[in-house]
């Protein structure tokens, strides 16, 4: 008889062990998945895998010898540009946020047409803003990004300031381990 108590005593135990083990590996997939999310755009990748920098096409725009924007020719369906900005062929890009903060695409590019989707690949990579003029109206993509700014600086100023930092809510403590587990699960037990 007490042999049988000890058995059912273990198999319980195994079973809360197993419990608590899975909960915590779902909790961990579950938390994964922005992380993931998040690595791939800081490498550069849509959620298909491939490159912001190939997610699109565009011609630059001259002005003499100045660079005006770049006219976006084509967007791959699905890709980086098309999920996370929402890029349109017809846009043109004036505006990046950089480091420095909203600047105008030929000043962050040195004139440079390659270093010019160079920088919007970088500007998505930081999952930071852009601006596009789009059938004659300027937008900030993407639109939940918004920055402070809802305009383009006039003419002459280069840098305003960055997008407001996003603010997240403080996540509950979670058990780092079997004891911890089991100290909670007793504490709601006893409440």
């Amino acid at each position: 008889m007490r042999a049988m108590f000890g058995l059912v005593a273990l198999l319980v135990g195994v079973a809360l062990m197993f419990y608590l083990f899975t909960r915590d590996a779902s909790e961990t997939l579950r938390v994964s998945k922005p992380m993931q999310d998040q690595a791939q755009q800081m490498s550069g990748r849509g959620e298909d895998g491939q490159s912001a920098m190939s997610s699109f096409k565009s011609d630059p725009q001259m002005q003499g010898n100045r660079l005006a924007d770049l006219l976006v020719t084509e967007v791959a369906p699905g890709g980086a540009m098309d999920q996370f900005y929402g890029l349109k062929k017809g846009d043109q890009i004036t505006y990046l946020t950089t480091q420095a903060g909203l600047q105008k695409i030929s000043e962050a590019s040195n004139n440079d047409p390659e270093m010019a989707r160079a920088q919007v690949q970088e500007t998505f990579q930081g999952s930071r803003p852009i601006v596009v003029m789009r059938s004659g109206k300027q937008f900030t993509l993407p639109a939940s990004a918004a920055p402070a700014v809802t305009q383009a600086p006039a003419p002459g100023s280069t840098a305003v300031a960055p997008p407001p930092p996003s603010q997240s809510t403080p996540q509950p403590q979670q058990p780092h381990n079997v004891y911890d587990q089991i100290n909670q699960i007793k504490d709601a037990a006893g409440k």
